[in-house]
């Protein structure tokens, strides 16, 4: 119905990372991710098509002709890396309760340059990388009692203009997570004693809110919007120095 709309559709996108963290002090630690981005069967619509017309062929004036899609293929390649900082600025070991600062940058290092099956360059939405340098501040604070634990932690990310002239939006993401430490004792601790293991049950919800895209300063109308995951999940904790957790996130908002 609008053959000036920027539409897509991807069958899938995988996007795996690897990060480096050291803890500079008890309060502060550093880090850095670097992402690998794999879209798949990448599709839109062809422009010029989707409007009523005669055909000569019995079809009356103002119905739709067929519109045809476009196979544009697949992207991948490695991401923009973030370099990032997390530093506990409150701390009370009586009542359990942790706050620290978030804050990082997100470097342009990702491919720009991926191209469609027709040999023309794909748009920045679909790139591995965006081009553009974004600063990352946020909040993150924990409570526990009992068994239980309370998180959470908001980050805003400010988004600049990048590859071909393209601002995809500034990101708001908002997370809220209970955990409830199974069998040995309450999680007084982010880690557990020398030989010893611990599981978590965990029951999380993520927002991510993203303005629209801009190109060439004209906002993207179908870009945007907000959802919300339930994520149920299981920790594991051993000894004090390692971790491993997953998690399911079911989309219950999709406002987009």
């Amino acid at each position: 119905q609008d053959e000036e709309a920027d539409l897509h559709s991807v069958e899938s996108l995988i996007n795996a990372s690897i990060g480096l963290f050291y803890g500079v002090s008890d309060n502060l630690t550093v880090g850095l991710r670097i992402p690998y981005v794999r879209r798949n069967d990448i599709r839109e619509p062809e422009h010029g098509h989707g409007h009523g017309h005669e055909d000569g062929e019995g079809e009356e004036e103002g119905e739709a002709e067929d519109i045809i899609v476009e196979e544009l293929g697949g992207s991948e390649g490695l991401g923009d890396i973030s370099f990032f900082g997390q530093y506990r600025f409150f701390h009370n070991t009586d009542i359990q309760s942790h706050a620290s600062a978030l804050f990082g940058v997100k470097a342009p290092t990702g491919d720009t340059t991926a191209r469609a099956n027709g040999g023309f360059r794909l748009e920045t939405e679909l790139q591995p990388g965006s081009g553009s340098w974004d600063g990352l501040m946020g909040l993150a604070y924990t409570q526990i009692f009992g068994a239980f634990a309370f998180d959470t932690n908001v980050l805003y990310t400010v988004v600049s203009e990048g590859s071909q002239d393209t601002d995809l939006g500034d990101i708001f993401d908002y997370n809220f997570a209970l955990s409830y430490r199974l069998g040995v004792g309450h999680p007084n601790t982010f880690f557990t004693e020398p030989g010893r293991f611990a599981w978590d049950l965990i029951l999380e919800l993520n927002g991510e809110w993203r303005d629209k895209e801009e190109v060439s300063g004209r906002e993207d109308d179908n870009s945007g919007g907000n959802i919300v995951y339930l994520s149920p999940g299981v920790r594991l904790t051993g000894g004090r120095r390692w971790s491993l957790a997953a998690s399911f996130g079911y989309p219950v908002v999709t406002d987009l």
